[in-house]
């Protein structure tokens, strides 16, 4: 009697064709003597028999963590690799690198390891300056300028080629100061108890708020950095906490001969105030600027 047709060669189900239809084939098998994507197969029958039949063929070697090319090593001959890339978390020179294959992931390999600064026009050192301590970095009188040695006699501290401005110098913006921040015609160190260095970055929004008094007699946050142009609110009662333009020395409050926060606001409870140039600007609420009350706005370009 008819019966499911199987891989023997026969006509089992009496239909007049041998071996016809799916039988036992499809399934996934090992192809014999194959390596890598190679070995795969999908069983077949041919001539009354089960078979191995191979579905994967030989191509180009990728970094996936399959042998490609069927030779028996996966991933050999560092595929995708030497490409430049740029190292993540790395500056200066140590950002160079170049692809490699590891795990079947390609990632960049650092090239460069962090050595002495030189007077070159790169980060040797990997600390995301370029040539810092130019002084240093040329021997005699010569100061590093443009990646180069030139025989100078500085003059005025912050113009190039000479170094920046220490603590105490006379300066006439914040980028002639090692410090970063000009105030009153001389390098600090800090206005207000704030500095760039730590101040709460803003540099990234349109709009910043600070608000007053509180908790406690302050400013929230006091210490700000944004980009010219940037609006400023105040939002407090400024009745009670007057606002104006100027910072705290040895215990007493010295106002602000101009900027923005000048003439002093002492009414109504929101004020907004467009940082229009870079530069640094303390501010106080007067009768409580030993209390904690003060702060400043760091403007750069």
């Amino acid at each position: 009697m008819p019966s499911p047709e199987v891989c023997d060669g026969l006509d089992n189900d009496c239909d007049g064709v041998v071996d016809n239809g799916a039988l036992e084939g499809g399934q996934p098998c090992v192809v014999p003597g194959q390596f890598g994507v190679c070995a795969q197969g999908a069983s077949t029958c041919v001539n009354g028999q089960l078979v191995c039949a191979q579905v994967m063929f030989p191509s180009a070697e990728q970094c996936d963590g399959l042998d490609n090319d069927c030779d028996g090593a996966v991933d050999d001959g560092d595929p995708g690799a030497w490409q430049p890339c740029v190292v993540p978390g790395q500056f200066g020179v140590c950002a160079k690198g170049a692809t490699k294959c590891v795990n079947g992931q390609l990632v960049c390999a650092q090239l460069v390891q962090p050595s002495p600064e030189a007077c070159d026009a790169l980060d040797n050192d990997c600390n995301n300056v370029v040539d810092d301590n130019p002084p240093a970095l040329c021997p005699g009188i010569s100061v590093c300028y443009n990646g180069t040695c030139p025989i100078v006699m500085c003059i005025t501290c912050g113009a190039p080629p000479c170094p920046p401005c220490e603590l105490g110098a006379p300066c006439m913006k914040d980028a002639e100061c090692a410090s970063g921040m000009c105030h009153a015609g001389k390098c600090v160190a800090s206005i207000n108890g704030c500095d760039v260095m730590t101040a709460v970055e803003k540099t990234t929004v349109p709009s910043v708020a600070i608000t007053f008094p509180g908790p406690g007699l302050v400013f929230s946050p006091a210490c700000v950095k944004v980009k010219a142009g940037t609006n400023v609110t105040f939002s407090g009662d400024f009745s009670l906490y007057p606002l104006e333009g100027g910072h705290v020395e040895n215990g007493a409050v010295i106002p602000a001969a101009a900027g923005p926060f000048v003439p002093a606001t002492n009414a109504g409870t929101s004020k907004t105030f467009t940082m229009g140039k870079a530069g640094t600007f303390p501010y106080v609420s007067p009768a409580h600027a030993n209390a904690g009350m003060i702060g400043a706005v760091f403007v750069v370009p």
